[in-house]
């Protein structure tokens, strides 16, 4: 409260500004199959079954205290996971270094698959990146001398955008394979979800926008 008449006082076209838009995506969440649009608008195609890459790369999300995978991570490890018993890729990466703890996620996440029945000599961890853009850099730095090129690249439908053409930019071929939402998107979203869905994809095109800015994607 007091921040924002502190903001009012000394900024009023930005407090104004904030306002609207506060406004508008309290609207645009009330509104029935917006956050579904949103959606549609980030993830793009889904991975069809039978598609093959060189690898699989699972980008990690966040940690527990415990320096542990964190639900949205175990998700997104369990669909790449799901790809590479399918024989989409003869390697599954795991791309996130440390996210405030000691132990880095691209090695938690590289365990993960381990437990899950991936031969270790299959997975391959990168763990020094803390963002899209270093996901991308440090994972075209491990692959392509490899050879490794042509990538089905997993994270959240709403990432999945700004993922690819980054990916795309440092030469890797890429093949989204969001995993959520997995299938066709249908309108029905609950309210909760829907507002959740809208205000994650306001941010992710703030991100889309500072990344082509800086020539990330």
């Amino acid at each position: 409260m007091a921040g924002g008449r502190l903001l009012r006082a000394r900024r009023p076209r930005l407090a104004r500004a904030l306002g609207l838009l506060g406004g508008g995506l309290i609207a645009l969440a009330i509104v029935p199959g917006s956050g579904e649009l949103l959606l549609w608008s980030l993830r793009g195609p889904l991975w069809q079954p039978g598609g093959k890459a060189d690898a699989i790369v699972v980008l990690g999300s966040g940690q527990l205290e415990d320096g542990q995978c964190d639900p949205e991570t175990i998700s997104r490890m369990t669909y790449g996971i799901k790809l590479y018993k399918e024989g989409a890729a003869p390697m599954l990466v795991t791309s996130t270094g440390s996210i405030g703890q000691a132990a880095t996620l691209g090695d938690a996440m590289a365990r993960f698959a381990v437990l899950m029945g991936v031969p270790e000599t299959a997975v391959l961890a990168e763990a020094r990146s803390r963002d899209t853009h270093e996901n991308a850099v440090e994972t075209a730095r491990l692959l392509l001398p490899r050879g490794v090129r042509r990538v089905a690249l997993v994270s959240a439908g709403i990432h999945m955008r700004r993922a690819s053409a980054t990916f795309r930019k440092l030469g890797l071929e890429v093949v989204p394979a969001p995993a959520w939402p997995n299938r066709h998107i249908r309108i029905g979203f609950p309210s909760f979800l829907r507002a959740a869905i809208v205000q994650g994809s306001i941010r992710e095109w703030l991100g889309i926008v500072w990344y082509t800015a800086r020539d990330w994607m």
